[in-house]
């Protein structure tokens, strides 16, 4: 199968390009409320914050106090019980649709790119980096692989026929799909968008940047 035409079977079929089910840890749980709170810090008051898929919505209590004003960003309809806040206006768009220029303050891109083929991050990091304004912020989690468990899985993917490339994975047992990438690439593609990176940190297997808009 050409990795063309298994992507359209992946991005329309049951998987649905749907990050991982892994549960974050507690340290991990904190470690982003202390992430989002510097965020929070860095955009000035009545910023205009976007949430990609509204994944970070269950960290909003973390933005109060500045009047942020968050704008989901999704262009599929969100599960029963995953819906945003009432007072969340939602925009059917997903960054690599985005047509905003200097528009937003701040992004908050909460494990969303595990959701999004590696084919696509550089044009979806470039219309993020895009529709800031000039010393925007973004705070990404990003799933990363370790290039030992990443490799092996890839063998084991492509002794199946799959078309992989190595870092995406399949979990069979409730069919989703999720890419997580060595950390170096995941790197050079936050940088090669145009970001700074303000700080950065690991816990588990997660990324956490907090980067900016030069």
């Amino acid at each position: 199968m050409k990795r063309k035409e298994w992507l359209r079977q992946v991005g329309t079929g049951v998987a649905s390009r749907r990050v991982s089910s892994s549960a974050l840890s507690s340290g991990q749980q904190a470690l982003i409320k202390e992430y989002i709170r510097e965020f929070a810090d860095i955009v000035p008051e009545k910023s205009i914050v976007v949430d990609l898929d509204c994944a970070g919505r269950s960290y909003w209590d973390c933005l109060s106090g500045n009047q942020i004003k968050i704008l989901g960003a999704s262009n599929k309809k969100l599960d029963t019980g995953e819906s945003c806040a009432e007072d969340c206006r939602v925009i059917s768009a997903s960054p690599d649709e985005f047509s905003f220029l200097n528009v937003f303050d701040g992004v908050l891109s909460v494990r969303f790119f595990e959701g999004v083929f590696p084919e696509y991050w550089s044009k979806g990091l470039r219309k993020i980096y895009l529709s800031l304004k000039p010393g925007g912020v973004v705070f990404f989690l990003n799933a990363i692989s370790e290039e030992g468990p990443a490799y092996e899985n890839f063998g084991r993917l492509r002794s199946r026929g799959l078309p992989v490339v190595v870092g995406e994975y399949i979990e069979d047992e409730n069919n989703l799909y999720s890419f997580r990438p060595l950390v170096d690439w995941a790197r050079h593609w936050i940088s090669g968008a145009g970001f700074s990176v303000v700080e950065e940190a690991f816990e588990g297997n997660l990324l956490f940047s907090l980067v900016r808009r030069l």
